[in-house]
Formats: structure tokens, sequence, C-alpha cells
């Protein structure tokens, strides 16, 4: 939150022509974000990240989702010499906002097209690359808010003008919606909290930041919720305490960047 506080205002700097110009293009560059994802990334690339990582794209070339994983399996092998910050520009560039991000010549945008919510991917990759059954699973979900949305009667009947700004919103809700639901009915009853306040129709704004708004409505929103994140967290570590010698050991491991594996690591 401390990133889009500070790095928000310069990103999403406001311009006279800037509505009139997303209408035909993207109406910010990604020079700022560019260079202030430089700064916290530097040259680090996806095998030096110290926990197993998933994150959603999607390629625009070959009109299909795309995941950046970090060498948690040995099919995984794609992706680990890939800069973070490029990783960051692709899955945060959210159409008519910020351009595509173009990587080996594909054409990626914000994974949240298609993974608004990413909690069963997380579940998926949990389950098939790590072997996890369901009932060792706890899932953390944090959204970045809701809008109390109202779905006019003239959408009942109506057009593409009637349409043209209630699609996207409702389909990026109804996507969200449904993996949680999934996720929900997937684990057993007390594994998945999710954490999405809902706000007020544009409080908050994706290149609108207030400081003293976020902030106000986190800390808030910490108060309410700090006991359920603190069952969460006790039950992981729990589940992690029970894990056998050999399990840590593979823990290790997995958290560890592949070039730093001796021969009979990569092995094991």
């Amino acid at each position: 939150m401390d990133f889009y506080i500070k790095e928000g205002p310069p990103i999403f700097a406001a311009s006279l022509c800037g509505k009139l110009r997303q209408v035909l293009r993207t109406k910010y560059g990604t020079a700022h974000l560019e260079e202030a994802l430089g700064r916290v990334f530097g040259e680090r690339c996806l095998w030096e990240s110290r926990v197993p990582l998933c994150i959603p794209s999607y390629d625009l070339r070959s009109d299909d989702v795309h995941l950046f994983r970090t060498p948690h399996s040995d099919r995984l092998a794609q992706d680990w010499r890939v800069k973070m910050t490029d990783i960051a520009l692709a899955t945060s560039a959210a159409p008519t906002y910020l351009a595509s991000h173009h990587l080996n010549d594909l054409r990626l945008i914000d994974g949240g097209v298609w993974a608004n919510n990413p909690s069963i991917v997380a579940v998926s990759e949990a389950v098939s690359e790590f072997g996890i059954d369901l009932k060792d699973i706890r899932v953390l979900s944090l959204g970045t808010t809701s809008d109390l949305g109202v779905r006019k009667d003239r959408l009942d009947r109506g057009g593409l003008l009637a349409w043209a700004r209630a699609a996207t919103p409702l389909i990026l809700r109804g996507q969200s919606r449904a993996a949680e639901n999934a996720t929900y009915h997937l684990l057993p009853q007390g594994q998945f909290l999710r954490i999405d306040p809902k706000v007020p129709a544009n409080v908050l704004r994706l290149d609108g930041v207030s400081p003293s708004e976020l902030r106000g409505r986190a800390e808030s929103e910490a108060r309410q919720r700090s006991g359920d994140v603190r069952k969460t967290e006790e039950e992981g570590r729990s589940l992690f305490e029970r894990l056998t010698e050999g399990q840590l050991a593979i823990c290790d491991l997995l958290m560890r960047p592949a070039p730093e594996l001796s021969e009979d690591e990569t092995v094991q």
C-alpha cells in the first residue's frame, strides 16, 4: 500500500486530455511505473523469490491465459529468468489504463481479466504441483475493495449503449465471486478467509489515489478482521510444525533459488 500511495499519483498523473485520450488509447503511459518498479526490484529475477509464486497475466497474441511461475516443479523451467519488473508490468497492465507489456513477443495484460480473484488458482497450484491435500490448505485472500453497485433496471433490456460502462465491472465481479465460491466449497469449513471490503461507488478508484481514505479504510478493516487473520496464521503455523523432517527438507529446497542448489539437491 505504501508503494501505491507514494507512486500512484505520478503513475496516474491527471491531464486535461486524459479521459478523451482513453477513448482511443490507453489513459496513461508506463514510463514512471517501470521506473518505480525498477527501484524496488532492481535486476532481480523470478527464481530469486524465497517462496513459490504463481502470478496471472493474459497473452493477447495467443488469446490465452498466462501464468508466471517459480521453478517449484521440474516441469516449470520457462519463467525463472524473467525479471520481476517485467512480470509486474505484465500483470498490472489494466486495459484502457496501461499499455500491454511486450515480453519475448508476447503481448501481456492484467491477469485480473481472468483471475480477478486468484484464490482458485492458488488452490489448484497447491494440489497439482505440490500434492497437498485440501484439508491441509489454508487460504487468506485479500481483495482491493468492491463497490456497492446497483444494477439499473435499464440493463434488463439494454443494448450496447446501456451496457457500455456496466459490463466490465459486472464481469469482473462475477469472476471474482465465482472463484470465491469455488474455493469456499472446495476447502473444508473455516479454511478460507476472504477480505474484500465493500465501499461506496467511486470512493476508491484505480487511478484516484486518496492516501487518507485508503489508510483509514485499511485501518478500520484491520481492526475488524485481525482476529480472523490471526486464527488463519496460527492454523498455518500449526500445519507447518506437523510436517515430517523429510517434508521440511523438501520445503527448504523449494524455497531456495534454483542456481544455488547442488546436483544432489536438484535430484532430491
